[in-house]
Order: C-alpha cells, then sequence, then structure tokens
C-alpha cells in the first residue's frame, strides 16, 4: 500500500490529505468515508481476495483523520465536493468507481452528480 499526501488549494483553503493507494490491474475504487472516519476504514478492503486486482484509493477528508486544513469552517458538502474532485484531478484519475459511507456517501452522489 502506497502513502502519501495531497497538497491542494481548494477555494482559497490549503489541504494536506494523507491518502492510501494499492494499484491494480482494474479500474480505481475511489473510497469516501464518513464524518468523524478515516481513510483506515477502508483498508481491509486490500486484504479481500475480490479486491485483489483492484486499484485503491483513500484519503481522510478535510477535518478528519490526520488532514490538515487552513480554515477548520471550510469544510461543507459542496466543499467537500470540490476536494474530491480536486484530489481526482491531482491522482490522474478520469474514470473510477466511487464508494462512499455516510458522509461521503452523500458527497460522492453529488460528485457523480456534477459530472
Amino acid at each position: 500500500m502506497q502513502t502519501g499526501t495531497l497538497n491542494l488549494n481548494v477555494e482559497g483553503c490549503a489541504l494536506e490529505l494523507p491518502f492510501l493507494r494499492r494499484e491494480g490491474s482494474r479500474p480505481p475504487l475511489v473510497c469516501l468515508h464518513g464524518f468523524g472516519s478515516t481513510k483506515e476504514d477502508y483498508a481491509d478492503l486490500s486484504m479481500r481476495a475480490d479486491f485483489a486486482d483492484r486499484d485503491l484509493i483513500f484519503w481522510d477528508a478535510p477535518g478528519c483523520g490526520a488532514a490538515r486544513v487552513s480554515d477548520p469552517d471550510a469544510p461543507t458538502i459542496p466543499f467537500l465536493v470540490r476536494v474530491a474532485e480536486a484530489a481526482c484531478d491531482a491522482l490522474g484519475l478520469r474514470q473510477f468507481h466511487l464508494l462512499g459511507h455516510s458522509m461521503g456517501g452523500l458527497t460522492g452522489l453529488l460528485f457523480a452528480q456534477a459530472q
């Protein structure tokens, strides 16, 4: 599993989003976690046989886990949608599957609708 940090600027807000990625031959699966959760909530997917060849990508949302955000009042659902767009762009993702839970589910739905 590769670890790294996405350094982004969304709407003038500086972000450092730690991420985990396991590259695979099948299309990427981007997982957006819920409020108060972390990227590690999805890390077990990397141990499942049915995800063995799947490209998996998880990051900490602003205000959660080890993420750093220059404006703690910035995270709203619309802001998280723009963060997801910026993160996918930064990772070079053009086509991928999206999975979200709770806050990440709503973020994912609005993100998909905007595409």
